[in-house]
């Protein structure tokens, strides 16, 4: 199973990992996984359909960090267009088989962060709850900060905004990525069914 730590970490990923190590109650949802977890491989093993080769979602799917606190994780998605970490896709690997695309890149991701909730996952689609900031530690106000002043990122404020970021996702890749999870997951090869 891939996990970040196998990769060549873009300086924008590390500066996060640092900030996120000196401050782990910044969220009780975006946990960075550790190098050991084995959260995705399982998930990813519960596909057992037609005889697919999960070596590849292995290969191609990227463990980054929890995206709720059900055991669904934010993934990097190696689309073999031979991107940096941080330009790369992101999914989620749900806790109850959803996977839906969230973000074209690793800035998108953490501007969903910033909206400080889990988000809502059903089948291959997601969806931003509305925040009210009430149930944040104080810490989660300094991720916002350091988002701003460090990654020159701006907060979002509204649902709207994640979605629209969500939507944007989709649109770039949903259908290339339609056919990876056929090939890596549901062992369907769609280019010889044509």
């Amino acid at each position: 199973m891939a996990n970040i730590y196998e990769r060549n970490i873009p300086e924008r990923i590390a500066t996060f990992i640092q900030f996120a190590e000196k401050n782990p109650d910044f969220s009780t949802i975006f946990i960075v996984t550790s190098s050991d977890d084995e959260g995705l491989t399982y998930w990813i093993d519960s596909y057992d359909e037609n005889g697919a080769d999960h070596h590849i979602a292995k290969r191609d799917l990227i463990q980054f960090c929890e995206a709720d606190m059900g055991g669904s994780h934010f993934c990097f998605w190696d689309d073999g267009q031979g991107k940096s970490l941080d330009e790369m896709p992101v999914v989620v690997a749900g806790n109850e088989g959803d996977f839906p695309i969230v973000a074209r890149n690793f800035d998108e991701l953490l501007s969903l962060m910033s909206l400080g909730e889990e988000l809502y996952l059903h089948g291959d689609e997601a969806s931003c709850c509305n925040f009210d900031g009430s149930t944040q530690e104080p810490e989660f106000f300094e991720f916002l900060t350091f988002l701003e002043k460090t990654l020159n990122i701006t907060p979002l404020k509204t649902a709207d905004e994640g979605n629209a970021i969500i939507t944007q996702a989709r649109l770039a890749f949903l259908d290339e990525f339609n056919l990876w999870v056929n090939k890596a997951l549901k062992g369907v090869d769609s280019e010889n069914q044509k």
